[in-house]
């Protein structure tokens, strides 16, 4: 491999970190404590793990291949529920998957991730995206995957903040 087909390792990094602490956390959480809502919020756990899972099937497909259609990796109907426009309150309690089925599906996705990550290198990530998304558009690739990456910590904080405000409700 030549020094310009190598994988980025600084995403392979940042990826590893922000998926390690995410599936840590979500580890032990409880279906009761997936759904729990405090006073005043609209996202549950299960929201924020699922809106990490959808996010970045989204930007790495939107990288890769540069489409507005939905990734066939996200399962049917995950992204009325989880996507950024999504509204977690219309929604029955009864549409969720179990926490469970988001557990497996984050780690099955970190597999896919790795693999997918492994393979761009520098000059596909530099590349400018050709999604009509104009918040991205000619940008480089890396950069939507970051903010992939980025949104993903952001999301796996405010779950480990919904645990603390269980724990001590209970």
């Amino acid at each position: 491999m030549t020094a310009s087909k190598k994988p980025d390792e600084s995403l392979m990094i940042i990826f590893h970190k922000a998926r390690g602490a995410t599936l840590a956390i979500v580890d032990d959480v409880t279906e009761e404590q997936a759904r729990w809502l405090p006073n005043g919020e609209v996202n549950h756990i299960l929201w924020h793990a699922g809106h990490i899972f959808v996010l970045l099937e989204r930007c790495v497909f939107a990288a890769t291949v540069g489409s507005d259609e939905m990734p066939s990796t996200i399962p049917q109907g995950w992204w009325p529920l989880f996507g950024w426009n999504s509204q977690p309150w219309t929604v029955a309690a009864t549409a969720w998957p179990t926490m469970a089925i988001m557990r497996q599906q984050l780690a099955e996705q970190t597999e896919r991730l790795e693999c997918d990550l492994a393979s761009f290198d520098d000059a596909f990530l530099s590349a400018p995206i050709c999604w009509s998304d104009q918040r991205w558009l000619g940008r480089p690739k890396r950069t939507v995957i970051l903010h992939g990456f980025y949104d993903e910590l952001l999301h796996t904080g405010q779950i480990m903040q919904l645990k603390r405000v269980y724990e001590a409700a209970k």
